[in-house]
């Protein structure tokens, strides 16, 4: 309106000016007034409205000039600028004329860009303080999130409609352009389903906030690790191997996903151990239960527990239960408890099995079966006769004369019974091995029992109906076979 007054000014005070010189003139004070109204609208805006606006209590107004400022400069600049290049335009030499058409045509496309820019600008401040003012004071992050997204959007939609008022204005069939940005549209939506399907998937994880970054998930293939990031696309997750994995947010929003920071960031901590069958049981869990509670970053409540949960192949297997307060520190007090549970268990003499079998040899005589040289000493040969010495039931009183020149060996019933241990489970074999080679020579069948390192010998006469003096003496010489 400044710019038409002038222009109406000019007019009336030039007219004993006529033809190319008066509207030179006219289009020549125009340009000086762009020019100086650009330079007093700074002056306004440092001079008066940005004091002015540093003294309210909300940095809003402040944010909105300083963003504005030069967009708005610009924008005086062109619209005084256009009315000089529209009068030029109108003269007869330009009027309808292609030149005039592009004259006035690049400059109202001009204006419509700054006033477009202006636009834009305050969006972008209004978000800048959004973003500092009121995001950084909500719990939540999906404003952080979605305001530059919107901001982005707005941008667009401002600068598309820029577009249609220029077309229009230069006489280009918007109706036209539109129908074909549709048909564009929909076919580009075709082409990019996947892509758009991340994007709305990304925008249903930041609305439902299942999780949040730095939260630590798992995924339904056991992978775990740190939320780095939440994009449009895809999510980006920081692995315990330090490798970043990137899951689109279509899988991400479709999935179990395991958060462990939701509801608070307490975690269970589990410690599995199995004791020997002979073991106490109150023993061993009052133990494991002492090293819970001794841990300084085991939480008093919930309150350790643990637990008789079912019986092993080679163990009474036991749970322990307890809870620390930082899912962080889950790994380092699972590796602290072990330590203390097995330090514990070897002071109080609880012992931990390990996986075994039990191998039952019973010789036969007609057993051709040799096993290689072992460590120990070779067995001393029968004396002659051997196989046919007497197998007559003894008398008890002889019997317990006879028990006290076996050392090691007990009574059990109508057997002589003794437990071997060796080194190594090698050691072990090669003594079997040799004890069913003197046994065959001796025409005994003892029962051999084999637990890894310990060997278990069974002697007896079943056809003299008890003890007898051949299963002392075969006693005496499996004795020296293994040097004991």
């Amino acid at each position: 309106m400044a710019a038409n007054t002038f222009e109406a000014w000019m007019v009336a005070n030039l007219d004993w000016l006529s033809g190319w010189p008066r509207e030179a003139a006219i289009s020549g004070a125009l340009v000086a007034l762009a020019f100086g109204a650009a330079h007093v609208a700074r002056l306004v805006w440092h001079r008066v409205l940005l004091p002015v606006a540093r003294r309210t209590p909300t940095p809003l107004d402040t944010t909105l000039l300083t963003a504005a400022e030069r967009p708005m400069t610009r924008a005086v600049t062109l619209l005084i600028l256009y009315a000089a290049a529209r009068r030029l335009a109108e003269l007869p030499p330009l009027s309808g004329s292609l030149s005039g058409r592009i004259l006035d045509g690049t400059f109202y496309a001009l204006v419509v860009a700054a006033v477009t820019r202006l636009a834009v600008a305050a969006a972008d401040g209004l978000s800048r303080w959004y973003l500092a003012d009121v995001a950084s004071r909500t719990a939540s992050a999906l404003d952080e999130h979605f305001v530059p997204v919107i901001g982005k959007l707005v941008a667009v939609t401002a600068y598309f409609i820029a577009a249609t008022v220029v077309l229009d204005h230069v006489g280009v069939n918007v109706t036209a352009l539109v129908t074909t940005a549709g048909v564009a549209s929909l076919a580009l939506a075709l082409a990019a389903q996947e892509t758009l399907s991340n994007m709305f998937a990304g925008f249903t994880i930041m609305l439902d906030r299942s999780y949040r970054v730095g939260d630590r998930i798992q995924l339904p293939d056991g992978t775990t690790g740190d939320v780095q990031e939440i994009g449009l696309r895809a999510t980006k997750i920081l692995s315990f191997d330090n490798e970043l994995i990137i899951v689109p947010n279509k899988e991400m929003a479709s999935s179990r996903i395991l958060n462990q920071n939701y509801p608070d960031l307490r975690v269970k901590v589990r410690v599995r151990v199995g004791v020997a069958y002979h073991a106490d049981l109150d023993h061993a869990r009052r133990v494991m239960l002492e090293a819970c509670l001794n841990h300084p970053k085991v939480l008093k409540d919930p309150a350790p527990a643990v637990y008789f949960t079912d019986f092993g192949d080679s163990s009474l297997n036991l749970l322990a239960i307890c809870w620390v307060a930082d899912y962080r520190d889950r790994f380092s007090v699972l590796d602290e408890l072990n330590v203390a549970v097995k330090k514990r268990f070897d002071q109080e003499g609880i012992e931990i099995p390990f996986p075994q079998r039990d191998v039952h040899i019973r010789t036969a005589p007609q057993t051709g079966y040799t096993l290689p040289a072992a460590h120990p000493p070779a067995a001393a040969p029968l004396p002659a006769g051997g196989d046919a010495m007497p197998r007559q039931k003894m008398t008890e009183a002889d019997i317990q004369a006879a028990l006290q020149g076996i050392p090691g060996w007990a009574r059990q019933g109508d057997a002589l019974v003794r437990t071997f241990e060796f080194g190594s489970f090698r050691e072990a074999m090669a003594f079997v091995g040799q004890v069913a080679q003197l046994a065959e020579a001796a025409n005994h069948h003892p029962d051999i029992l084999v637990r890894y390192r310990k060997v278990t010998l069974t002697l007896s006469t079943h056809d003299a109906g008890g003890l007898t003096r051949h299963d002392f003496n075969l006693a005496e010489r499996v004795s020296r076979l293994a040097g004991v």
